[in-house]
């Protein structure tokens, strides 16, 4: 549930200020919330299913390089693309779960 509120303080951010330069807050809660979110998912479905699911844990990871990369480029990046950055990476783990057919009820 924390991901999630993380999330919607990014979004919040974003859209009360889509363009110009993006702030490290800002950055970190774009992020850091996604992030925290894929944390907890990976420790819930560990639990349900003994598993642990390499492409979350990949996603974790490219949050957190996408993250630094903005960061430091962060003068010349949008607050609205850093945003939709971290949302393909999400896009990205859908289309994934979606081909290996992971999580589909049985």
């Amino acid at each position: 549930v924390g991901g999630a509120i993380v999330v919607a303080v990014a979004i919040e951010k974003i859209t009360a200020h889509p363009a110009g330069h993006i702030d490290i807050k800002t950055v970190m809660v774009t992020f850091g919330g996604p992030a925290i979110y894929l944390a907890g998912n990976l420790w819930f479905l560990r639990a349900q299913t003994g598993r642990l699911l390499l492409d979350r844990l990949a996603a974790v990871g490219v949050l957190a390089v996408l993250g630094t990369v903005i960061i430091v480029f962060r003068d010349d990046i949008a607050p609205l693309a850093a945003l939709a950055a971290a949302t393909a990476v999400f896009v990205a783990l859908a289309v994934n779960s979606t081909r290996t057919g992971e999580l589909v009820a049985h």
